[in-house]
């Protein structure tokens, strides 16, 4: 293992299932599947996707939940990346290094969403999203099977970036943090403010956004943009009197990690203004709240099956802000 680089932190997860247990009726908040049900693609799949406009605005790929952008290596591709917010380190499938004969050139310390592993790296290496060049000095290689895509952008590859997701469009808008006028800080793409932003604070480049609740329990919260459910911690879990087990998930992260988690429905789940009704989360002491020193602090990542039900959130990696967009 490579004595310099150690330790190295990807989050994104996949729950193929749910068993729901006993009769309990009670369901996670539902999906926006409006633009959903036709266009669900698999691991190594890519429609053709395209960037266009000033800003960059790219056309995206549903990947379990997540949406995918096109990425060209030298005018090579596209081939379907995930952006994971929740992730520090950029990670290429080793199906995709092969492809560009990039060279592994030690190992590593990985922690996934639920479990660890030994993981291959190379050194930095070029790419595009649109008109964007982007320089990676890193990345981790895993199995594309356990990615659903050919790679994943991490924080590492964005922390100069805002990130803008569509959700009803499933487009993502890239731009230079920089790039924005000061007099419109939560402006978006289209030239209109978003509704409510929210300023985070900055653990290991990673967004924590601390003025949150979950039934009453004041809680942090991790944009986990590459995991398809979120996640809280057994602290937070001993902690929610009122919250009910409704059955389990199997869950499956970037390593190959597999296991299966208990899910709770919450109350209520708060962040600044924003107020969410019932909220199904999985359990999970997962090597992400080690890693930001949250293992013992109420922590959730919070994924896509929450952040779908806003119309678009940006993240704004340079600022440390959080936009919202509101449905209806």
């Amino acid at each position: 293992m490579d004595s310099l680089e150690r330790f190295a932190f990807a989050t994104a997860l996949v729950v193929p299932a749910i068993v729901m247990s006993g009769a309990a009726s009670a369901q996670p908040p539902p999906l926006d599947r409006a633009a959903q049900d036709d266009s669900l693609h698999g691991p190594g799949e890519m429609r053709d996707g395209s960037a266009s406009g000033e800003h960059g605005t790219i056309a995206g790929t549903n990947s379990f939940e997540r949406i995918t952008v096109p990425v060209h290596f030298d005018g090579v591709g596209p081939f379907p990346f995930l952006i994971d917010t929740g992730s520090e380190t950029t990670v290429f499938s080793t199906q995709l290094a092969a492809d560009l004969g990039l060279v592994a050139l030690g190992s590593l310390s990985l922690a996934g969403g639920i479990g660890r592993a030994d993981a291959q790296r190379i050194g930095a290496t070029r790419f595009n999203i649109g008109k964007h060049a982007i320089s990676s000095a890193r990345a981790v290689l895993l199995e594309a099977e356990h990615l659903g895509a050919a790679g994943v952008l991490g924080i590492d590859s964005l922390r100069d970036y805002r990130v803008v997701f569509d959700f009803e469009s499933d487009n993502i808008t890239i731009t230079r943090s920089r790039s924005r006028p000061k007099s419109a800080l939560s402006a978006r793409s289209d030239g209109r403010s978003f509704e409510i932003t929210v300023r985070a604070r900055r653990v290991d480049d990673r967004m924590v956004l601390t003025s949150a609740d979950l039934d009453g329990v004041p809680v942090q919260v991790i944009i986990d943009t590459g995991s398809n459910v979120s996640i809280a911690n057994p602290a937070l879990r001993r902690r929610l009197s009122r919250a009910r087990a409704i059955g389990k998930a199997s869950i499956l992260d970037v390593t190959g990690a597999e296991g299966l988690r208990e899910v709770v429905l919450a109350d209520s789940f708060r962040m600044g203004p924003l107020v969410m009704g019932e909220s199904a989360f999985i359990i999970s002491d997962s090597p992400a709240f080690e890693s930001l020193g949250l293992s013992d602090q109420p922590a959730v990542l919070l994924g896509m099956n929450h952040l779908r039900a806003f119309r678009r959130i940006s993240v704004d990696f340079a600022r440390r802000e959080v936009s919202f967009d509101l449905k209806g």
